[in-house]
């Protein structure tokens, strides 16, 4: 009998001892570090600028085509295919802090900030439709039409960016872009 009790107080105390230990370890943890609500502005220019590298010239040249500045239908889909294509890591207010991004690496471009506002839309169109390889930022060419994508740089610059981009838009639609992805 009084061996049965001693290997039950060393039972129990084997036990307090390894639940002790366990609190320990999780109560002395620290949380993660807090993922800032923003990048910096200059994190945002450095990542832009990379961005540009990546994109053909001929893209660089490009504007909203004049038939897609003036398509309302075009115009009436791309808050919705924002919110389903876009701010899941771009995010509802486009700084990009969407819960998708916050665990890329790099982070999702920001396109409040004034390094995005001053880029070229055709280049905005470029990384939606082929993506950025080393990003998360996938190609939805195959999901949205040139058209649509058109009416989503519009929108974005237009909503996040304080830039109305067909404002500039002037004169006959571009040409076929040499990767076969027209401007229309």
């Amino acid at each position: 009998m009084h061996s049965r009790r001693w290997r039950l107080w060393i039972f129990a105390g084997v036990t307090a001892v390894v639940a002790a230990a366990a609190y320990a370890g999780v109560a002395g943890r620290r949380p993660p570090p807090s993922i800032p609500e923003t990048a910096s502005p200059r994190a945002t220019a450095a990542q832009v600028a990379r961005l540009l590298e990546k994109v053909p010239e001929s893209y660089l040249q490009m504007q909203v085509p004049p038939a897609v500045a003036s398509d309302r239908t075009a115009e009436r889909r791309a808050p919705a295919q924002y919110r389903l294509y876009c701010a899941s890591c771009h995010g509802e207010r486009g700084d990009g802090t969407g819960a998708g991004g916050v665990a890329l690496n790099p982070r999702p471009v920001d396109f409040t900030d004034p390094a995005f506002r001053d880029s070229p839309p055709g280049a905005a169109y470029y990384i939606i439709a082929h993506g950025s390889q080393g990003t998360g930022m996938a190609p939805w060419r195959g999901a949205l039409s040139d058209t649509d994508i058109w009416a989503l740089v519009r929108y974005i610059y237009r909503e996040f960016a304080g830039r109305d981009v067909a404002a500039a838009a002037a004169g006959p639609d571009p040409a076929p872009d040499p990767e076969g992805v027209t401007a229309r």
